[in-house]
């Protein structure tokens, strides 16, 4: 674990630092800023939430976003308790919870990990994440208030940085970028933020489209010439 761990913890920080500076700087009640940490612990997710939060949209779109930015997790835990059909009911919930992309990743390239060190790794991930997180409320406070604006491009930015790792094939990044554009063209169009749910929809599907489409065997391949 020692390779993984410092890696998991140098990434987590600066990114829950600028998260809760962000928070700061947009207004978003402390109390909320910490809670979207500690339970729904998800720095995409999070992110997009500053940004409906900035542009005033209701908590049912948040709520909807929410669901779809986090979809892949749920076939996380049932691949692992595949891997790992030995670990207990208590292993898994205690698991569960803490299971980002990076804790995932590590399980999948480490199988051979038993549940109590794939749950120091989760563990040690969560706390760095509530520690920036606060860190960054405390800094989000110093900033003078002319600093906003600027700072707000910081928002983007952290998204990106997330959001960017994780597009290791075309399909994904085709999908990303048909969101963005319709996205664009939606907040360009002066439609309410509840219609943002839109391209994150159209982006996903087309995501799974062309990667079920690359999955599939072209016309005539193993057939057999007369």
């Amino acid at each position: 674990m020692g390779d993984v761990l410092p890696a998991v913890v140098g990434g987590y920080f600066p990114a829950a630092v600028a998260f809760g500076a962000l928070a700061r700087l947009l207004h978003l009640p402390w109390i909320l800023a910490v809670l979207l940490s500690a339970v729904v612990y998800s720095g995409a997710l999070q992110s997009a939430v500053l940004g409906l939060w900035a542009v005033g949209a209701d908590v049912p779109t948040m709520v909807g976003v929410g669901v779809l930015v986090n979809l892949r997790h749920v076939f996380y835990g049932p691949h692992l308790e595949r891997l790992h059909p030995e670990w207990s009911d208590r292993a898994r919930w205690a698991i569960a919870p803490l299971l980002t992309d990076e804790v995932y990743a590590a399980a999948v390239a480490h199988p051979e990990w038993p549940a109590r060190r794939l749950f120091a790794l989760a563990a040690a991930a969560w706390a760095t994440w509530q520690a920036g997180t606060w860190v960054g409320l405390g800094l989000g406070a110093l900033v003078p208030a002319g600093w906003t604006a600027v700072l707000a491009l910081a928002l983007p930015a952290l998204f990106l940085t997330l959001v960017l790792p994780r597009l290791r094939d075309g399909a994904t990044a085709a999908g990303v970028a048909a969101a963005a554009l319709l996205a664009a063209v939606v907040r360009w169009r002066g439609a309410p933020p509840s219609l943002l749910v839109v391209p994150i929809l159209a982006g996903t599907s087309l995501s799974f489209w062309l990667a079920e489409r690359r999955r599939r065997p072209a016309p005539g391949l193993g057939e057999g010439r007369g």
